[in-house]
């Protein structure tokens, strides 16, 4: 559960950041030298994730498969041609 609302909050602030960068591009589209930016983003590695199990199996590390905790922000990029 934890790991899930970690997961939703990463990706609503990635969201976040590139709703601004958007806004500033378009607040500034008729001033004179700006220069647009793009953002990139990319997903995160995917970790493997494992459980104890109690019973028979006592401290045996059981892998129960991968888990991806989102995107983040990869970089910019600024656009550099004349408008």
């Amino acid at each position: 559960m934890i790991r899930s609302m970690d997961t939703l909050t990463k990706s609503f602030q990635l969201l976040q950041k590139r709703q601004e960068n958007t806004s500033s591009n378009i607040a500034n589209s008729q001033t004179s030298g700006y220069k647009s930016q793009r953002l990139f983003q990319q997903t995160l590695e995917e970790v493997e994730m494992h459980n104890y199990q109690g019973g028979p199996e006592v401290n045996q590390r059981n892998g129960i498969g991968g888990f991806t905790f989102g995107n983040e922000l990869a970089g910019t990029s600024l656009n550099t041609q004349r408008g």
